[in-house]
């Protein structure tokens, strides 16, 4: 053995014990006062390096090294080992354990009480690239280093350079690499590696806390902490211990993975736990109080946090505590399966986002800026598609998708919008679009389609082949201005909707069974506006609703309800059901249309200055309906039969009109102008080929026309004022006309 000894003016306590192999070499030099080194070293091809200054007046106040400047233990046990010890300062302690194949070590001390531990007992080290390193330049430091026996070619890199900065660095197995840089005032920071991955911890500024688990090969966590009081985890300043599960911020457990959190505000945390492999997680903090975590357990997931940028508000209260925030930024992504993307981006302080994903290859993306934002995400199938974006102040949203590849997008802007999506089955299709204080809530369900796709381009009625194609049921809202609020429910299959609402309006829209199709748009200041439309009919197999409603309502006070029910038509898929037209636009109209059975027609429009009301019933099959009003107009139409055809025109104030058919292949026309009109045709329960028309110009004037029996007529035509016809028919093939011009005439006609 060869040993080699410098020393200077301060005293020396030096012990080398001999060596087994000539080749040994250790140098120690020492220059200040009361210095300690120790270095023993077993085996063959050992060296060992220990530079001490221990200049100034400082020593050790308490335990072994009492009255010491600096202290430096080497032990070396085994083959081709090399340590390298430098202390510059004093109240620096470097304890180095080595006892592997050609491990490597080497630590710097400067300043004032550093303290660094390294325990090696694995294979590999080249004095460049591998072993441990560990630069200590500031104060207070404590840095300890376990490269463990299954490790091979693994490396720690240490780098402190401010004051009292904790790191602890424990590596089990495999080609592990791990970084950690401490700048400025107080940092923590913990790895624990057990496989070949890597992992980097950068910590300026101060106070900031990350706690890093690494199982298996080529998993990379990189972690940048800029700020104050970042918390990471929260490591518990033991060192030589691997952290409890509790209080590690990063855990990545397979293979492949990769976690990169940058945090460069305040007060902020984030954690990662991932368990599978090639998952993906990305964290951004950029704010003040602003909280966010992603769970991956599956293979190729992908989650980012972006952009949480805006200021929260709170009580910080040092490292190692927890966050008392009043006004928070919080992002949470739970992902459990293959292949799922989630992002969620932040720009704006009270928002609270989460994302729940179960199943494969599913998409999810919430966007929040201005305003208080919350906003829910939960998919639990495969290939589903999220969209969700806050503007604004005070919205909500929360969609709920639980099938395969269904697709929501929900936009908020303004104040105070909520909107609620649930989708169950497959290949429903949801867009919500809102501003200001509008409600929304979606549901839809009603198993899978085997029918197909078919397009649709939101407007057309009944659906043509343009548009996009939908695999299911698809629901259009667009809301806009204050109050606003929507409720659509579809449990059926290949059903339509498409709302858009302006001021005060309601629109309630429920559709079960297939191809139903609903269109509301109120529009235009209509304040008060309501809209309730429900469509039935049979669902699967080869029966097809195919009810088709469109609802226009502009002007105050204005309310359509319309029921319809379908069923059991028959084999095309394109054929007709019941239809209702409805276009009202002025104060106080109201129409309210019931149609059961199938391939009925009803239109409403009522272009009333105020009061105009229209009631259609319709039970039977091939049933029309055809009202058009003015002014104080009402109209009842009730046809209870088949091929029944009614036409009511009615223009200026105070016209009434009455039709009732419940037989088969009536026809009834009734066309009134001017004020005080009354027209009631009732062509009774089983007659048929009843055929009425009835004209009224003037005033005054009262028809009422009964009609039974088959094939009879009645022709009525009044002009002038105080006009009164009545005619009752019964029997087969009579015919009435009734022809008055003039003041007060009167005419009536009963035929058997």
């Amino acid at each position: 053995m060869k040993l080699f000894l410098l020393a200077g003016a301060s005293s020396i306590a030096l012990l080398a014990a001999p060596a087994m192999a000539q080749t040994n070499t250790s140098n120690v030099g020492q220059n200040g006062q009361d210095a300690s080194a120790t270095v023993m070293q077993t085996g063959s091809d050992n060296q060992s390096d220990v530079n001490q200054n221990g200049t100034g007046t400082a020593r050790f106040g308490n335990g072994p090294n009492v009255g010491r400047s600096v202290v430096a233990n080497v032990t070396q046990t085994g083959a081709n080992g090399e340590s390298a010890v430098t202390q510059t300062g004093n109240r620096h302690l470097a304890t180095v354990n080595q006892g592997g194949t050609s491990m490597n070590s080497t630590i710097t001390q400067t300043n004032v009480n550093n303290q660094a531990t390294v325990q090696q007992s694995g294979t590999g080290g080249d004095n460049a690239t591998t072993g441990s390193f560990i630069t200590q330049s500031g104060s207070q430091g404590r840095a300890f280093v376990a490269q463990n026996a299954d490790t091979v070619d693994a490396v720690s890199r240490v780098t402190q350079s401010g004051s009292d900065q904790r790191a602890s660095v424990i590596q089990e197995s495999g080609s592990a690499d791990s970084t950690i840089t401490q700048l400025n005032g107080a940092q923590n920071a913990a790895v624990y590696q057990d496989g070949s991955s890597t992992s980097s911890i950068f910590q300026s500024n101060s106070s900031n806390e990350a706690s890093v688990q690494q199982f298996g090969d080529a998993n990379d966590s990189q972690i940048t902490q800029t700020g104050f009081n970042g918390d990471i985890g929260d490591p518990d300043n033991t060192l030589n211990t691997p952290e409890p599960p509790q209080r590690v911020g990063v855990t990545q457990n397979g293979d492949g993975n990769q976690s990169l959190i940058d945090q460069s505000g305040r007060n902020q945390i984030a954690d990662v736990v991932q368990n599978g492999n090639l998952n993906t997680a990305f964290i951004d903090q950029d704010g003040d109080f602003s909280r966010a975590g992603i769970d991956q357990d599956g293979d190729s997931n992908t989650a980012t946090v972006i952009r949480q940028t805006a200021n929260g508000t709170g009580q910080p209260i040092g490292a190692g505590n927890p966050q008392m925030p009043i006004v928070n930024a919080d992002a949470y992504i739970t992902q459990t399966g293959n292949s799922n993307d989630a992002l969620i981006g932040q720009d704006t302080a009270p928002a609270d986002a989460e994302i729940v994903q179960t199943g494969d290859f599913n998409e999810s993306d919430i966007q929040q800026t201005g305003g208080s934002a919350t906003a829910t995400n939960t998919q639990t199938g495969n290939e589903n598609d999220s969209l969700i974006t806050q503007s604004g102040g005070v919205n909500a949203a929360m969609v709920t998708q639980d099938g395969d590849l269904n697709a929501s997008t929900v936009s908020q802007s303004g104040f105070g919008g909520s909107a609620t999506v649930d989708q169950n089955s497959d290949g429903n299709t949801s867009s919500v679009n809102q501003s200001a204080g509008a409600t929304a809530n979606v549901t839809q369900g009603g198993g899978i389609n085997t029918l197909g796709s078919r397009n649709w381009d939101g407007a057309t009625l009944p659906p043509s082949g343009a548009g996009t194609a939908y695999r299911n049921n698809v629901s259009l809202i667009d809301q806009s201005a204050d109050d606003a609020s929507a409720s659509l429910t579809q449990n059926g299959t290949l059903n339509r909707s498409a709302i858009n609402q302006n001021a005060d309006a309601t629109a309630t829209v429920s559709q079960t069974g297939v191809y139903n199709t609903s269109i509301v748009n109120q529009t235009a200041g209509a304040s008060g506006a309501s809209a309730t439309v429900s469509q039935n009919g049979a669902s699967g197999g080869t029966d097809y609703a195919r009810n088709a409603s469109r609802v226009t309502q502009s002007a105050a006070d204005a309310i359509a309800v319309v029921t319809q029910e379908g069923n059991a038509i028959g084999g095309s898929p394109n054929a007709p059901s019941n239809t209702s037209i409805i276009a009202q636009s002025s104060e106080g109209a109201f129409a309210s249309v019931d149609q059961t059975g199938d391939e009925n027609t009803s239109d409403v429009l009522q272009n009333a200055v105020a009061g105009g009301s229209a009631t259609v019933v319709q039970n039977g099959f091939f049933n029309e309906s055809d009202i058009d009003q003015s002014a104080n107009s009402t109209a009842f139409v009730d046809q209870i039969g088949a091929f029944n055809t009614s036409t009511v025109m009615q223009t200026a104030a105070g016209n009434t009109a009455n039709v009732d058919q419940l037989g088969e292949n009536g026809t009834s026309v009734v066309t009134q102008s001017n004020t005080g009109n009354q027209a009631t045709a009732l062509q009774l329960a089983g007659s048929s080929l009843a055929d009425s028309l009835i004209v009224q110009s003037g005033t005054d004037g009262i028809v009422d026309v009964e009609q039974g029996g088959t094939g009879n007529q009645s022709d009525v035509f009044q002009g002038g004022s105080l006009n009164r016809a009545y005619v009752t028919q019964g029997g087969m093939n009579n015919s009435s006309t009734i022809t008055q011009s003039g003041n007060a005439s009167t005419a009536t006609v009963s035929q058997n």
